[in-house]
């Protein structure tokens, strides 16, 4: 059960972590739902909105499930296909919905696999770092 501190609310089967961004002076709260999808919020000097006092979301996704620390941006959803700004708590909450109700077949999947493939190259021509 998660809690947005400002509006006293709650996202059955989330888990939340709320993490203070020591480099940028800010917060982040991230969101994990049982579908494998979840979110990052942030607020701070960065963030699109944060002099208005509002969020910044971006829809992210655990894969391989299981991994821990392993949450990218996940760009290929019918919420958003970047991150969104300006968000009001209220904004937040109902996006949250909106990405606990996402299928467990995600559609980002297709780029974990091959950001995935690409790491796991030994070519040192495909200009990635190993």
């Amino acid at each position: 059960m998660w809690t947005l501190n400002e509006l006293n609310i709650t996202t059955p089967g989330a888990e939340v972590e709320y993490i203070f961004d020591d480099v940028l002076g800010g917060e982040r709260y991230v969101v994990s739902f049982p579908n494998s999808y979840g979110a990052s919020i942030i607020r701070n000097p960065m963030s699109y909105g944060s002099q208005a006092g509002k969020y910044e979301l971006g829809v992210i996704h655990n894969y391989p499930k299981n991994i821990a620390d392993y949450w990218p941006l996940c760009y290929r959803t019918p919420i958003t296909n970047d991150v969104i700004g300006w968000l009001s708590p209220e904004d937040v909450y109902n996006l949250l919905v909106k990405i606990s109700e996402l299928p467990d077949n995600p559609l980002c999947t297709h780029f974990s696999d091959y950001f995935k493939d690409m790491m796991d190259t030994e070519d040192d021509d495909a200009g990635l770092i190993h």
